[in-house]
């Protein structure tokens, strides 16, 4: 895959290609480790994001858990717009 370096302010950067960023599970924001290797830039995730899919993040809720006071009360608040429909 090819990309350029451009001019961005007073410092220089590339874009990544998406099809990379997804691969390598990497997003707008992540930290990440940059070395060399003889004449080789290297690019290393700084740490990796962990991934949850629905059944494990429900599998930690206890069902039968109480609702805590804030969350009744807002719970509970009576619909003011068009809530009901």
């Amino acid at each position: 895959m090819k990309t350029s370096i451009r001019k961005i302010g007073n410092s220089a950067g590339m874009i990544l290609p998406a099809v990379i960023l997804k691969k390598l599970h990497l997003a707008e924001g992540d930290e990440i480790e940059i070395s060399e290797n003889g004449r080789q830039i290297v690019i290393t995730p700084k740490k990796n994001r962990l991934k949850y899919t629905l059944k494990e993040l429900l599998a930690q809720c206890d069902p039968d858990a109480p609702m805590p006071e804030a969350t009744k009360e807002w719970d509970e608040v009576k619909p003011v717009g068009r809530e009901s429909w």
